[in-house]
């Protein structure tokens, strides 16, 4: 292979001519020449490599030679070297001046030059947003034209793992998180070998919130911090911002990490919202908004009200109350002393800063305390005394200026009327009785014909009773609650004008059967105990008038035997303590007077009168604590009624209005210490004066009219 000495072009841009003899040329003078003939034209040699030089030689007569591409002259006989780029045809052509034109081809084979890969174009680092599409991209060189495949590193270079279906110039996927630094390159790959380009980092951008910034609640003046956690890259900037209660948002002075914390606190800051921005190249996110509570300081419990002392009505309600301070809240409960503040028992209902019940007469003298807790300890009030009055019931009638008898009852002293029922003028109240709220006040009520209606009046509302059949007019005289069951005591005249005894339970009559021999009977008092009902009173024989003494039980009669052989005698008032039965009322004495005293299970027990001559009574009884009370009266020896009681035998006067008139107690009421009688005392104009002695003092109750008799015939009190 020989050095190129010239390349010519492959466009023909001109010919030149040369008249070469080779073999004979035309002669002088005006001789026609001959025509051009060529012998031969070869390349030698025919094959060669690109950027290599084969030599073209031409064999012609008769005429002047040129080859193309190239537009270049031909020497006959004389190789001409020639340098294509590909394989090439040449054409030598010969001329002469007669203008005949002689042609003759050579071929030179070019095979191309072969070279190793190059990368013209290497791949570019990255920096795009996590989820977005990112793209690598190179250009190589050589011969044969290379193919492209892709490679990734994790590891910062030191170890490459291909990627599958990377055989593009260009590599593109969606970057993850995952793929952040990761490198990449590419290997170019022909035949003779294969070229590696630079590696391109990729860097992968992304902000996202994971956790929310809390609400806070601290104590004053303890500072609140707020935190916020972020998974970026690259690391975000903060700023915190606060709301006090404005849609206007201030920057937090320092508020430039992750967690912001507060100057100290105070009551006023309480509600105000805080929020964090955060930013980076990949995003600007603002958090949710966190609320700040700002609570007082924790204290200990502090009474600021104490229980006071109280005075109450038995059966009215009674609340002790308290207030106290502290943080937390404090709570409360109550406790309860009987014995003057040496032992408190708590009060398992009691939970709130008021304890509210209804007293009884038992309660008197208690004493009550509250104690205040929270967290930071407990402290107990002073204690509060419970005073509790008596609530005095006492029922009879007043008569109006019209002089009518109006039913009703006083009620500590204040009167409460009652409306006497089915259009009646009269009306008493002969027994009231008295279970929480309820009052039951059981009585009659007459009209203008002296038709008597029973009933009685609940919580000042007439229920009446049904007298049997036949009967023109009813009477009550006793009255007892036992649970639910309302038991009314009396007696009706039958068809015959004739007294039929019984009670009604539950608005149902029961009659009571006199024992053989009585003409009628008449009952006096009704008590129930332990499931049996006992009614006193008496029948009577029919003759002069003359009662026979006894009670009876469930309904069967049991009569009691007057002393010294007597046979005269009735039931007032009766009491069961126990399993003791107590009926007291009188028998006649051998004055033919009515003496009192009572039966003990059956056994007389006298009671002194004032004066034997004369009459004495039992109208009330009361048992209690194994004492017996029988109020009543005792005509003294002028023979006026003297108001008192026998106290276990023994006779308590009571003092009258006026010693030349009468008093009666007609009923009787213990609670603790305190013995109420209550009846009527006629003053010094003859007016019967209604009224209660308690422990031997006279309370006169106000009548409707001053100048008409009222009387109490039944007290309760609780």
């Amino acid at each position: 292979m020989r050095a190129l000495a010239k390349v010519w072009p492959m466009v023909v841009v001109g010919v030149l001519a040369l008249s070469m003899a080779c073999g004979g040329g035309g002669g002088g003078g005006t001789t026609t020449p001959a025509p051009p003939t060529i012998s031969s034209f070869i390349a030698s040699p025919t094959t060669i490599t690109a950027g290599e030089t084969a030599d073209l030689t031409g064999t012609f007569s008769n005429g002047t030679g040129v080859v193309t591409p190239g537009s270049f002259e031909c020497s006959c006989g004389i190789p001409m070297a020639v340098t294509p780029t590909v394989t090439t045809t040449y054409t030598l052509t010969v001329t002469n001046s007669a203008g005949t034109v002689v042609t003759q081809t050579a071929m030179v084979t070019v095979t191309p030059l072969t070279n190793l890969p190059t990368i013209t174009t290497q791949p570019a680092s990255l920096t795009i947003q996590a989820g977005t599409d990112a793209g690598f991209t190179v250009a190589a060189s050589g011969n044969p034209s290379p193919t492209i495949s892709w490679e990734r590193s994790n590891d910062g270079g030191t170890t490459w793992t291909p990627i599958t279906g990377g055989t593009s110039t260009t590599c593109s996927f969606i970057a993850a998180k995952t793929d952040n630094q990761a490198q990449f390159r590419a290997l170019a790959t022909n035949s003779l070998g294969t070229a590696t380009s630079n590696p391109a980092t990729l860097t992968v951008q992304w902000l996202s919130i994971t956790s929310q910034p809390a609400g806070q609640a601290v104590t004053q003046p303890n500072p609140a911090t707020f935190t916020i956690a972020v998974d970026a890259n690259p690391a975000p900037t903060y700023q915190w911002q606060y709301s006090a209660g404005t849609l206007t948002w201030t920057n937090c002075s320092g508020g430039t990490g992750t967690s912001y914390t507060t100057a100290a606190t105070s009551a006023s800051d309480s509600g105000t919202q805080f929020q964090c921005i955060v930013s980076n190249p990949a995003a600007t996110i603002t958090s949710d908004t966190a609320i700040l509570t700002v609570n007082e300081p924790l204290v200990g419990p502090a009474f600021t009200t104490q229980p006071v002392n109280l005075t109450v009505n038995s059966g009215s309600s009674a609340s002790f109350t308290v207030a106290a301070s502290g943080n937390p809240s404090p709570t409360f409960t109550w406790a309860r002393s009987n014995d003057s503040g040496n032992t408190w028992t708590p009060i398992s209902s009691a939970t709130s800063s008021t304890y509210s019940f209804t007293p009884q007469f038992v309660d008197n003298g208690a004493e009550f305390q509250a104690t205040a807790s929270n967290s930071q300890g407990s402290i107990t009030s002073n204690p509060a005394t419970l005073t509790v009055v008596p609530t005095v019931y006492a029922a009879g009638y007043s008569m109006n200026s019209s002089g009518y008898e109006v039913p009703g009852y006083w009620l500590n002293g204040n009167w409460v009327g009652l409306t006497p029922a089915e259009g009646s003028i009269n009306g008493i109240v002969t027994a009231i009785i008295v279970s929480g709220s309820d009052v039951y006040a059981a009585g009659y009520s007459e009209n203008g014909s002296s038709e008597a209606f029973t009933g009685y009046w609940l919580n000042s509302n007439w229920v009446g009773l049904t007298p049997p059949l036949g009967s023109n007019n009813s009477w009550v005289t006793s009255t007892f609650l036992s649970g639910s069951d309302v038991y009314v005591a009396g007696w009706c005249l039958n068809a015959l004008n004739t007294p039929a005894t019984g009670y009604w339970l539950d608005g149902n009559w029961v009659s009571l059967i006199p024992p053989s021999g009585s003409s009628n009977s008449q009952v006096s008092s009704i008590v129930v105990s332990g499931g049996d009902v006992y009614v006193g009173g008496g029948p009577n024989r029919g003759w002069n008038n003359t009662w026979i003494p006894g009670y009876w039980l469930n309904g069967v009669w049991i009569g009691l035997t007057p002393p010294n052989s007597g046979t005269v005698g009735g039931v007032a008032a009766l009491a069961i303590s126990g399993s003791d039965v107590y009926a007291a009322g009188f028998v006649l004495n051998s004055y033919g007077t009515a003496a009192p005293g009572y039966w003990l299970n059956g056994t007389w027990v006298a009671l002194p009168p004032l004066y034997a001559p004369y009459e004495s009574n039992i109208m009330g009884l009361v048992v209690s604590g194994g004492n017996v009370y029988a109020g009543g009266y005792s005509e003294n020896s002028a023979g006026y009624g003297v108001a008192g009681y026998w106290f276990n035998g023994n006779w308590v006067g009571l003092p009258s209005l006026d010693s030349l008139h009468n008093s009666f107690v007609q009923s009787m009421a213990v609670l603790g210490d305190d013995v109420y009688a209550a009846g009527y005392s006629v003053n010094s104009s003859g007016v019967e004066v209604p009224g209660y002695w308690l422990n031997g003092t006279w309370t006169a109750l106000t009548p409707l009219d001053s100048s008409y008799s009222a009387q109490v015939n039944s007290i309760v009190v609780q």
